[in-house]
């Protein structure tokens, strides 16, 4: 089950719909991740948060959408939901119920195997998948450009990224783990500002208090 949610539906999901979506709109979508995750653990496994905690994860998701929104609630109000959306939402979905379900993981199994399991199932989920769309026509064209991207998709977001998410659940617990993905953006505006020369706007510098703050609150 985890192999097929955490690794197969969410990542074949993920990159479906950002193929018909923007990527600010994915970035606003991720950002209900940790609200998604606390609201399926109280619906089906009676799992509550403290105020001080729920307080954390509202002002921490005012954060991101002040990033996101430059500061401007006209820009909060002309975001539109598409296909696309629709379908990184169910994406999103599937990612919640596998963080909620690694408190499942069998005891005493070591955590490298584990995830090699659930890579194996993910793939074999994905493989259908692929080579539909080479029936259709859709080839990767090899570049050494191409390779590296692929390369450096499978070793830091999929081999690094589950490992140290899976940690971090067990460490944490779900609730509060799914928080840290509004680190997300604060990520990436440091990175555009320290080695593409972005400007760092004084919204950003706000949405990054806001988001810290609230990290801090909810852990």
């Amino acid at each position: 089950g985890l192999g097929v949610l955490g690794i197969g539906l969410h990542n074949a999901l993920a990159y479906l719909g950002l193929n018909y979506t923007t990527a600010t709109n994915g970035v606003i979508l991720n950002s209900f991740i940790p609200v998604m995750i606390v609201t399926i653990a109280w619906v089906f496994l009676r799992e509550r948060l403290k105020a001080l905690q729920i307080a954390g994860i509202a002002i921490s998701l005012c954060g991101v959408l002040a990033i996101l929104s430059q500061g401007s609630l006209a820009a909060l109000a002309a975001f539109r939901l598409n296909g696309g959306d629709l379908l990184v939402i169910l994406s999103m979905a599937m990612w919640s119920v596998y963080a909620i379900a690694l408190r499942w993981r069998p005891p005493g199994l070591n955590v490298m195997s584990f995830l090699l399991v659930v890579a194996i199932v993910g793939d074999a989920c994905v493989l259908p998948l692929w080579l539909i769309e080479m029936a259709l026509g859709h080839y990767i064209h090899w570049t050494w450009t191409n390779f590296a991207a692929l390369l450096a998709v499978a070793l830091f977001s999929s081999v690094l990224a589950y490992l140290f998410w899976n940690r971090g659940v067990e460490a944490v617990g779900a609730n509060v783990a799914g928080l840290f993905v509004h680190l997300m953006p604060v990520f990436g505006i440091v990175l555009a500002w320290a080695f593409l020369g972005e400007d760092l706007a004084p919204f950003h510098v706000a949405g990054i208090a806001l988001i810290l703050t609230g990290i801090w609150l909810t852990s």
